[in-house]
């Protein structure tokens, strides 16, 4: 039974209770092999009952190791941020590590702020999702220029990272020109629809525009940039689905290809479609650039990219872990991954259909990417270092 109280139990607490001296007691906590079972044993099951909670924290920075990393995020309440995070968490965790959530605030030296307070907190490697990209070395980001500094472990999400940064990306450019080129013969328009909220979803549809625009403009369309759908207001993706198909179908009827930025804005296009008894036809193809977790009420099949979020917040955390683990031995590197074309809901399809279609699940779950090393000794050089 619990007799301290209220008010924090400490070792000097235990140590009054057991009449033992406190620094037996801090042996016992710190797995010390001088210490006897029999005491042992009795030292922990009397912390117990009093309730002490050990300060890992403090004695990680004793002993010069937290075992404690950080994730830096804008927000949690963005698409696709959630899910890398979850991902990054539970690989920390199976390798014996805590996470600490951070925030970056809005300018760079609100970021830099949170990151002096995470190395002042014993911070061993940081993970960044990275809303802006790294600046030239004339003008570093100062929240960047800080961990390279201090020679702290980093893994960086995004377009461009910092040197000795390890870098994962996503290459939402080459799969919109990629899957522009699969189809752009057969449909006389095309357009995309996009939306911006959020610092993961604004750097995707931002790829997912830039490759569009070269694209069209390479196969001769002028101004490609008035084919793009996208309001500036934080609409619903559905909803901004819904709005942006009746313009466009006013405009072109249902002889185009609309791209859209994720499913559920393909959901939205969908459902104008069916509440409106449009008929469908072989010139109308809707093409989602990227899933979403859930996408529940779609009444039809349509094709979508599967990006690997996941597999990117699983690798933050592991090659972080990697480099700790490799200390000075360590080769920063870029891991590269390339979405996966999918068909959604395609459960709503004949059993035949459906059937080689589902070896899209197998490699949607594996991830394909390649890893190139960025930084090597002078006598070696760059090279890949794997393609899954």
């Amino acid at each position: 039974m619990r007799t301290q109280g209220y008010g924090k139990v400490t070792i000097k607490d235990i140590a009054k209770r057991l009449g033992l001296d406190p620094s037996t007691i801090s042996l016992v906590m710190n797995d010390s092999p001088k210490i006897s079972r029999k005491t042992r044993e009795l030292v922990l099951n009397t912390a117990r009952e009093m309730g002490y909670i050990p300060n890992k924290r403090a004695r990680g920075l004793r002993h010069q190791s937290t075992r404690t990393l950080g994730i830096i995020v804008h927000a949690l309440n963005e698409l696709y941020v959630p899910a890398m995070v979850d991902a990054a968490h539970k690989k920390t965790q199976e390798a014996g590590y805590q996470l600490q959530i951070y925030f970056s605030g809005d300018t760079p030296e609100q970021e830099e702020a949170v990151t002096l307070q995470m190395l002042s907190e014993g911070i061993e490697g940081v993970m960044l999702i990275a809303k802006s990209d790294a600046t030239t070395d004339t003008a570093p980001h100062p929240g960047y220029d800080l961990l390279s500094r201090h020679a702290v472990p980093v893994t960086f999400f995004g377009k461009r990272a910092p040197r000795r940064f390890n870098h994962i990306d996503i290459d939402c450019y080459g799969l919109a020109t990629e899957t522009l080129a699969s189809c752009a013969a057969r449909y006389p328009i095309i357009s995309l629809i996009t939306r911006h909220n959020g610092v993961v979803e604004s750097y995707f549809s931002s790829e997912f525009e830039r490759g569009f625009c070269d694209f069209m403009r390479q196969a001769g369309v002028n101004n490609p940039e008035r084919l793009i759908f996208t309001l500036p207001e934080r609409h619903e993706c559905v909803e901004l689905g819904r709005l942006a198909a009746e313009q466009l179908v006013a405009r072109h009827g249902l002889k185009q290809a609309i791209f859209t930025a994720n499913d559920l804005i393909a959901e939205g296009v969908m459902s104008f479609v069916v509440e409106n008894n449009l008929r469908f036809s072989s010139e109308f193809a809707l093409i989602s650039l990227s899933d979403v977790p859930f996408s529940p009420y779609g009444p039809q099949a349509f094709s979508s990219a599967s990006l690997p979020v996941v597999p990117a917040g699983e690798i933050l955390a592991e090659l972080l872990i990697q480099q700790l683990e490799a200390g000075s031995d360590w080769i920063p590197r870029r891991r590269l991954y390339f979405p996966i074309v999918v068909t959604r809901h395609i459960e709503k399809l004949d059993p035949e259909v459906r059937r080689p279609l589902n070896r899209q699940q197998a490699l949607k779950s594996q991830g394909i990417y390649e890893e190139t090393l960025l930084e090597l000794p002078s006598s070696t050089h760059p090279g890949q270092l794997a393609a899954h």
